[in-house]
């Protein structure tokens, strides 16, 4: 099904996808390394992405293609679930498997497909424009992981340490917060199920980051964002470590602030631009 939305002007023209991954690779994506569409294994056993598998030396994306007819992005949220879990490596603490490495979500126009896989690091993200990294293994020096960083430019933002082990036993880069479902300091495992992400930039160039249904970023600036028409892509690596890195329900919408037209207005900018806009990539089971 394609669904087309209109704005007052071509900056605000809001589009949007969705995916399930019940019907294989959607259309206007691609994946690469050791991305794909599986069948099962999803939520409820349901298709989902792979990124990685939990076995080692692994590193996978899935791209999606531009899909708002041009306009810059003032805008936009997206939400998902993710599997990261079942690490097979060294035992850490509560005798806890390690698990490594982790995935990036990433936003601009500087990158395409497999600029990601070419950089190495998928877990740190690519490109000039917004990041958001859930690294989960402490490389030394300045990483600060485990944590969920907000990346803009090239540059951390705002850092949330997540509990795990650290180089060197150094104290986190910021206080650790309660998983409210446990009660304990949160991890970046979802061991044993999935974790709902929801990620949202604001047209007032702020961001929001919500992890396991708890907001880890509220209404951070990110002044260094500018609006560009671009693409998204997701990326996650193992190492001598690993986890799963799988996604599933996937969906995006950008510009949706943008003022509803009238009738009139709708179909003249639906002749004029034809067809340019939002669209839906989803089929449900019956």
């Amino acid at each position: 099904m394609v669904a087309v939305s209109f704005g007052t002007a071509l900056s605000a023209v809001a589009g949007s996808v969705s995916f399930d991954f019940e019907s294989g690779l959607p259309p206007g994506t691609s994946v690469g390394g050791t991305g794909a569409i599986m069948p099962s294994g999803g939520v409820g056993d349901s298709g989902m992405l792979r990124l990685t598998d939990a076995a080692n030396s692994q590193l996978g994306e899935f791209f999606i293609d531009e899909f708002g007819g041009g306009a810059p992005v003032t805008d936009f949220t997206a939400s998902f679930q993710v599997r990261m879990a079942d690490s097979t490596c060294c035992t850490g603490p509560g005798g806890v498997p390690r698990p490594a490495d982790g995935f990036s979500f990433n936003f601009g126009d500087d990158f395409a497909p497999g600029d990601l896989i070419s950089a190495g690091g998928a877990e740190d993200g690519v490109g000039s424009g917004i990041r958001v990294t859930f690294d989960a293994w402490d490389s030394g020096t300045t990483d600060t992981a485990p944590a969920i960083d907000l990346v803009i430019g090239g540059t951390i933002v705002e850092t949330q340490s997540m509990d795990g082990v650290r180089d060197g036993d150094r104290p986190p880069e910021t206080p650790l917060i309660t998983d409210p479902a446990t009660g304990q300091p949160m991890h970046l495992r979802t061991d044993p199920g999935w974790a709902n992400v929801r990620i949202q930039l604001n047209p007032d160039n702020t961001m929001d980051v919500d992890f396991k249904d708890v907001k880890i970023f509220d209404d951070v600036p990110v002044p260094g964002y500018t609006p560009v028409a671009g693409n998204f892509v997701f990326g996650a690596r193992t190492g001598g470590a690993n986890q799963t890195h799988w996604i599933d329900d996937l969906s995006i919408t950008t510009n949706a602030t943008g003022d509803i037209p009238e009738p009139a207005t709708m179909c003249a900018l639906a002749l004029a631009v034809g067809g340019l806009g939002g669209y839906i990539r989803k089929r449900r089971r019956a």
